[in-house]
């Protein structure tokens, strides 16, 4: 290893470490390290491996700014972006402003990213000055014809339904039947379910699965748009590459895992696919418990659905409002554990 390349190497790990000691949250802190790790282990170092481990950086300073603001105020803010996209679904329903994907309108969005968008949002208007909003961001996510949309909005409504009507069996109940409800009517009109069991992403996911057989450690941040599309190439049902005159042609190639948890798997391996299975299971566990608001454990878990069928983290506004999630939920388990203590 040149003497250069060494001292920057370590430079960056002491940055590295430094920044991981800032942060106030052993979750974010390990997931930081991770990350470090499956990029510094590569040599020689790759441009957009940085650059997305200073994104990732930058994704966990937000979580941290959003844990120290009041949540009511996240909670406002939330709100006010899911108005602002159902008044711009409306106005392109109306013709009044373009829409670029016929007549899935979905604001600025991709329909998918769209759907998503306000499913996560949802958690700001579960209370009485905002609960108006609710059935236009329902229809909202109608529009988008998201199913991963639709699925992380029941996912929402689900969890927080049972933590606040948790002692009110026929509440319960209540809301499960009118998810199913939707669901069926929803399969009925948006989305079959051939097309959802026959969806190409399937096929994507179960390359990448296989894929980790052979390096089940990440093969680093940035490798999949490069290295996917050649693994999985002998599958023409999701690309086509050719060697053409010596020089690699991809057609209609995944560059995208369409899942931010095939996604993470395949680039940052198995450990971190443990470690965000732990914080899943330790964010059900303070729900069960708890510890935080029926609210914010319904934005968590708009989030964990999401994520299984969309990149929620790799798209920007979708990662800000996820750490405006994310934030708020470390304050009230921290707030919970101080009280308790």
């Amino acid at each position: 290893m040149p003497f250069r390349l060494s001292w920057q190497i370590a430079a960056i790990w002491l940055a590295g470490l430094s920044f991981a000691a800032l942060l106030s949250s052993a979750w974010r802190a390990a997931f930081f390290l991770i990350a470090l790790w499956v990029t510094t282990r590569y040599l020689p170092p790759v441009m957009n491996s940085y650059i997305s481990l200073f994104m990732i950086a930058i994704f966990l300073g937000a979580v941290e700014g959003y844990k120290r603001i009041e949540v009511e105020t996240v909670r406002n803010a939330l709100a006010a972006a899911a108005l602002v996209l159902v008044l711009w679904m409306s106005a392109q329903a109306c013709g009044v402003l373009p829409c670029h994907f016929s007549a899935r309108h979905a604001g600025p969005f991709n329909p998918d990213s769209g759907g998503i968008f306000l499913a996560i949002c949802l958690w700001g208007v579960y209370r009485f000055k905002w609960s108006w909003l609710i059935p236009g961001i329902i229809w909202a996510i109608w529009v988008t014809q998201a199913s991963t949309g639709f699925i992380a909005a029941a996912a929402s409504i689900l969890v927080y339904g049972v933590m606040r009507f948790r002692n009110n069996r026929r509440a319960i109940a209540g809301v499960m039947i009118a998810i199913i409800a939707a669901g069926g009517i929803w399969l009925k009109t948006a989305d079959s379910i051939d097309g959802i069991v026959y969806d190409q992403r399937w096929i994507v996911w179960k390359h990448a699965a296989w894929s980790m057989r052979s390096e089940a450690f990440g093969r680093g941040l940035g490798s999949w748009q490069d290295i996917f599309p050649l693994l999985a190439s002998g599958d023409r049902r999701i690309g086509d590459v050719q060697n053409i005159n010596g020089k690699v042609v991809m057609n209609n190639v995944f560059y995208d895992a369409h899942s931010q948890i095939a996604h993470t798997a395949f680039e940052l391996g198995a450990p971190m696919v443990l470690l965000i299975t732990a914080f899943l299971l330790f964010v059900a566990y303070t729900a069960v418990r708890g510890r935080c608001s029926p609210d914010v454990a319904a934005g968590i878990a708009a989030i964990a659905v999401a994520c299984f069928g969309w990149n929620v983290f790799n798209i920007i506004p979708l990662a800000v409002i996820g750490a405006a999630t994310i934030g708020p939920w470390e304050s009230e388990v921290e707030k919970s554990t101080r009280r308790t203590i």
